[in-house]
């Protein structure tokens, strides 16, 4: 899977988070909870395979180019 696979929440989500906003931040912005926000990253990092918040970064820079 690659970052096309993920839903229009979990991109919003991915990139708030490459971005270097937190959970508290990013659930604000979307108003949902943080622990939402987890949950979201959680399913975003199993979806791309990856652990790690510079590889999130890396797939979200692949996506755009």
């Amino acid at each position: 899977m690659d970052a096309d696979d993920l839903s229009s929440r979990e991109l919003e989500v991915a990139q708030s988070y490459a971005d270097g906003e937190d959970y508290k931040t990013i659930a604000q912005n979307l108003s949902i909870s943080p622990s939402t926000v987890k949950v979201h990253l959680n399913k975003i990092f199993l979806k791309l395979a990856i652990n790690e918040k510079a590889s999130l970064v890396a797939k979200l820079r692949q996506m755009t180019h």
